[in-house]
Formats: structure tokens, sequence, C-alpha cells
């Protein structure tokens, strides 16, 4: 992990106690020197400004606060020259200034006045790297043109590290020497990164400017400033996405029920409750004689209970959806006041979950349910799957890669631009790439849009991104580049010169609906419910039909039946022919007017 260098010197630096084992809040740590190459012979060999001296104690060096200079014999002209207490510490774990080792390098130590209680050292720190640059000539580099980091404009260079970079020098007060990265680091790196980073330890240039990602490599080549930016390495993939809305599945997310997404489930329970409850209680308060809810529950037929029930379930739905007036769902008015608080309350009540229904519903209702399918993460190639078989990754993360992640197929690539090609030509299913270079680079951003890469999962890891520069001069250069990102000005240089496409890009993808416009599709759900209940009505209004049909034809067929009875009635008492002559004039008319 990358130090935090000099973390804590904008802070108010206070007087405190000295403390064998450091600060609670940045203890002493004990470094493994015996697997380093600094020990050699059971002797610890320590590289200092008067040569090679050995440390021959039985304490192990820098493990708990002393002046551990005055144990190494020749370094000191004077006693006092000795008298600086430190400690090593752990940066990820400490809150006040540290430094790197100008000792072990490579070794990624730091050590620290303050844990210690050593003011008087901090502060000779402080006023030495505050002057340490000014009037100083520093030799720098450029590895190559990349925007929008660093490249050449109108005979000169720009970008958002080379704008930082000239502030820095006006802020420090030193002049600037530029150099190009040699021919001879060239020929033996793929990577003209890696190539100004071996200047710097070749003593050819004094800073290569950049963001220069750390590594395990570079670190053994060269020291490093504070970082200006600490950036994310995340998994680039294909954006595959499948449009399933029509799936009861997804639930709210759903054409089905997305009409229902402005209230929670819990939501409209408590809603169905309130509203059954209110009209229970109205019901009983106003003494309702009839539920209304068929025959088979007459109140002479039912318990009371039963009545308040059915009542209160006809009562409620009927007022909400009537527009919350318990009284308007029956022909009667209000008999008590109790009725009519209650009336008043569920009015109340109706408008204002209407009112919030109505007012989210519009930006709810727009279903989208997109959903990313295939590579979701880093799981999802470790170990390698038929979905993710091998993943592009740059050469100088390979040992990083490879601890996290042994079982993960990778194909390595020099730089993060080679990277892209390899995730388009299909070498890999996935590239894990710096975000920072996702946010603001045209290549990496002409390459999304085209071809539809996206970034998924959580961070693979995280990488820190300074200068390379040597080591005399890293504790001054960390000081000033510390303040001006704590300022802001690396981020607004960021933001100015970054490659946006990006945003228009994501925009467009995201704009398919206009905010607050509905579509039909968007309404398909509460469509179809409502002709659900178109289809109840006619079916209930096909089954009355029916029934009152069946109906006539029975009692049709009892009146033939009636009809054809009285018509025998009435033959049997008509008079045979041969009585006609002797039968009443007015009986006769009798008969004819039965038998019409």
């Amino acid at each position: 992990m990358k130090s935090h260098i000099i973390v804590g010197l904008l802070l108010p630096l206070v007087k405190v106690e000295c403390q064998t084992s450091g600060l609670p809040s940045c203890p002493c740590v004990s470094p493994d020197f015996l697997s380093s190459t600094y020990w050699r012979l059971n002797k610890l060999h320590v590289p200092t400004s008067k040569g090679l001296l050995m440390y021959d104690a039985a304490d192990t060096f820098g493990s708990y606060c002393a002046s551990w200079d005055g144990d190494l014999p020749g370094l000191c002209d004077s006693p006092a020259d000795c008298q600086h207490f430190y400690c090593y510490v752990d940066t990820s774990n400490c809150s006040t200034a540290s430094y790197p080792s100008s000792y072990f390098q490579g070794m990624d130590l730091q050590y620290s006045y303050l844990t210690c209680g050593d003011q008087d050292s901090q502060d000779d720190v402080l006023k030495e790297i505050r002057t340490q640059l000014t009037g100083q000539t520093l030799r720098f580099a450029y590895p190559a043109s990349s925007r929008p980091w660093h490249y050449q404009q109108d005979d000169g260079w720009t970008g958002s590290v080379a704008s930082f970079f000239q502030q820095l020098k006006q802020t420090a007060g030193f002049q600037t020497l530029q150099k190009s990265v040699s021919e001879a680091s060239l020929s033996l790196y793929a990577s003209p990164w890696d190539a100004c980073v071996h200047d710097v330890r070749m003593q050819l240039i004094d800073v290569c400017v950049s963001v220069v990602m750390e590594t395990d490599t570079r670190r053994q080549m060269a020291t490093f400033t504070s970082p200006i930016l600490a950036g994310s390495m995340k998994l680039m993939v294909h954006k595959e996405v499948t449009d399933n809305r029509w799936d009861p599945a997804l639930g709210y997310e759903s054409i089905w029920f997305s009409f229902l997404k402005p209230f929670s489930p819990f939501l409209w329970l408590l809603v169905v409750l309130l509203i059954f409850t209110a009209g229970i209680f109205y019901y009983l308060v106003e003494e309702e004689e009839d539920c209304n809810c068929g025959t088979c529950l007459h109140p002479r037929k039912a318990a009371t209970g039963l009545m308040a029930i059915c009542g209160g379930l006809h009562q409620g739905t009927l007022a909400f959806f009537a527009g919350g007036d318990l009284g308007a769902a029956k022909a009667a008015d209000t008999k008590t006041r109790a009725g009519s608080a209650i009336r008043v309350g569920f009015a109340v009540f109706t408008m204002v979950m209407v009112a919030t229904y109505t007012a989210n519903l519009a930006q709810l209702l727009v279903v989208d349910a997109q959903q990313s399918t295939g590579i979701g993460s880093i799981k999802d190639c470790d170990p390698p799957t038929e979905m993710c078989r091998k993943v592009c990754i740059i050469q100088q993360q390979l040992n990083l890669v490879r601890a996290q992640h042994p079982t993960m197929e990778v194909v390595t690539f020099p730089n993060t631009g080679d990277l892209i090609g390899g995730l388009e030509s299909g070498e890999c299913q996935a590239a894990v790439v710096p975000e920072h270079d996702v946010r603001a680079r045209s290549d990496f951003q002409e390459a999304m849009c085209a071809n539809g890469f996206h970034l998924v999962g959580d961070p693979v890891f995280t990488v820190y991104v300074g200068f390379a520069v040597r080591a005399d001069l890293v504790n001054a250069l960390s000081y000033y580049t510390l303040t001006m990102v704590y300022q802001g000005i690396f981020a607004s240089a960021y933001d100015q010169f970054r490659y946006k496409k990006i945003d228009t890009c994501l925009e467009e993808e995201t704009s398919s609906h206009e905010e607050g416009q509905l579509t039909a599709l968007d309404m398909a759900g509460v469509c179809l419910l409502f002709t659900g209940f178109l289809f109840v009505a006619v079916g209930l209004r096909l089954t009355k039909h029916g029934v009152h049909k069946v109906k006539s034809s029975i009692s049709l067929r009892g009146d033939q039946r009636d009809l054809q009875e009285t018509k025998k009635e009435a033959m049997e008492e008509t008079p045979k022919m041969e009585d006609l002559e002797n039968f009443p004039a007015d009986k006769m008319q009798e008969v004819e007017t039965s038998v019409r």
C-alpha cells in the first residue's frame, strides 16, 4: 500500500509527551530487516550520507521511540546532532506527519518525529523542506504526450498535470529545465513511464512529471511524492442488458405492477387497513342497519361483528375511491358527531394519500427495468468461467494481480492504451483499468461509447499516482504537492482538461424517457388492471342477463302450461253440437268469450 507521505503537516502542531511505542493514533512498528538486502552477515548495513554504517545492537532499528542515529558510529559530528527521537510507523495507521526513510530505500518505510513527541525535530524538518527548493533548478521530463495529463500545444506543454506542475514551481520557488526521456531507458522498457522513472534512478532527471501509477518495480527504482490522486482500478466489460419489463417476478420494476410504485407494499397494506378500519368505525357509530353486502349477510341473519366488517369494507372502500367522504358512500346524512368527525378525518387522510400518490406517480411510473447481465465483478473471472475466461491487465500490475487473484487468467500489455485494444479485439472478456483514466482520457471514452463498455463491481484494488522524484527532494516536493492537493488545485486542473464525451454518452443512454413523460407502455399495468375490472363487470352483467333469461323462460313455460289447462277446461265445458239448438243465447256468448 502506498504510504501517505507527511500526512498531517498542515494540521496544527502540538507538543506531545515522548511515547516509547508512539502515539495511540500512530504506533511504532518493527521493520523486517532480516529478509531485506540490508541484512548481511547477521548485521544491519545502513546506507547514510556518511557512507555504509553498521548497526550492531540487539533491538530492531527504529522499532520504538529513540535517538537511533546515535547508534550509528560516525554519523553525527556532535552529540547534539543525534538527539532526534523517531520511530518507523505504518502510514495506514498513523494520523500524524511521517517521512520516507532515506536510509532504507525500497522498503517503503516511513518515520515520524511527532509520534515520539519530538516537536523540535519536526520544526527543523518543516523549516528545511519549506526552503529546500527555493532557487534550485530541477530537471524534469514528461514520459510521453498523453491527453489530458500533458501534451504539446502551441509550442508548449499543457494539460492537467502540466498546469499543476507549473503552479507547484511557482509555489515552491524553484526553476525547471525540461529534458526528454533517455533512449537508453526507452530501450530497456516497453512503457515510457517505466523509462522515465528509470531516468530518475540513473539521476538523469530529478523529477518524472506525470500520473505515474506506483508499482513495486517502480518504487524499487525511485521514491514518489505524496499522491496527487488515489485511483480505483475497476473492471471494464462489454455492457449487456436485457429488457424484461414484462416479467412479473420483477415486482414493482415490471410493467404489471409499476403503477403501484409510489407506495411501498407495506404502505399499501397500511392504507387498506386504515380504509377498512375507518369504514367499520363509521358503520358502528352510525348504526347502519344494512351492510349492503347481499341478502346472505342481512343483519337479521348475521352476527353484529360480521355486519360491522361487511359495512366497513363497503363504506370505506367506496368512500376512499369516491373522494374520501364516508357520508357519500350512502344516501343518508350523518347521524352523530362521532360520524362527522370520522368523515372529516377520513376525507383529510384520503386527500393527503391521493395527493402524495399523484405527486410521485409521474416520476416513478416510468419503468426502467433494463438489467445488466454478464460479468458483474471480479468474482466472475477468478477462477475463469465461460463468461470471463481472461482479463487484460498492464504488465506493471502483474505481481499485484497475482497476489490477490492467483487463479485468474490474464493477458498483459505494456500500457493502458493497448489494454483497451485487447478488450476491443476480444483477447480478453474484461480489463482492469484505472478509473481516473476512464474519466479523463479520450481513447478510453471513445472506446467505451463506441463498443458499449462500462465499469462494473467494486474496485479490484487502489493505485496511487504521484511524481517519481530524487530521494533527497521527496519531502520538500511532497509538502507542496500535498498542500496544493488539499487546496483542490489538482482537482480543478483535472476537471478543466479532462475529456468529457463520456458524460454525454451516459446522458444519451439514460435519456430514453423524458423526465416526467409517460408513455402508453408505462401505463400498461394500470390499463390492464382496468381492463380486468371491465371484464369482471361484463361477466357479472352476462351472468345476470343469463339468470334473468332463464327465469323468464321458466315463467313463460308456466304461463303457456296454465293457458293450455285453461283451454282444456273450457273445451270440456263447451256444449256438444246437438245441444246447441236448445242452448241459451247468453250462455253461448260466455263460452265463445272463454274460448277466445
